[in-house]
């Protein structure tokens, strides 16, 4: 994998992580009924995968 294309692929990453990030935040908020929307866990997981993909395409070159 080319240095440029690296490079972008892990700043989309890095993308992906600070959205999925902030979705977690926002999804341990309460809603209306003061019941937690209940999406941080999957929110976390799938920001635990993009940390980890960008760990992986980091160790490539």
């Amino acid at each position: 994998m080319d240095n440029k294309l690296k490079e972008h692929a892990l700043n989309e990453l890095h993308n992906i992580q600070a959205t999925l990030s902030l979705f977690a935040e926002l999804a341990s908020l309460p809603n209306s009924n003061n019941v937690p929307i209940g999406l941080s866990d999957i929110a976390t997981v799938l920001a635990d995968n993009a940390h980890r993909m960008k760990q992986n395409l980091s160790n490539l070159g």
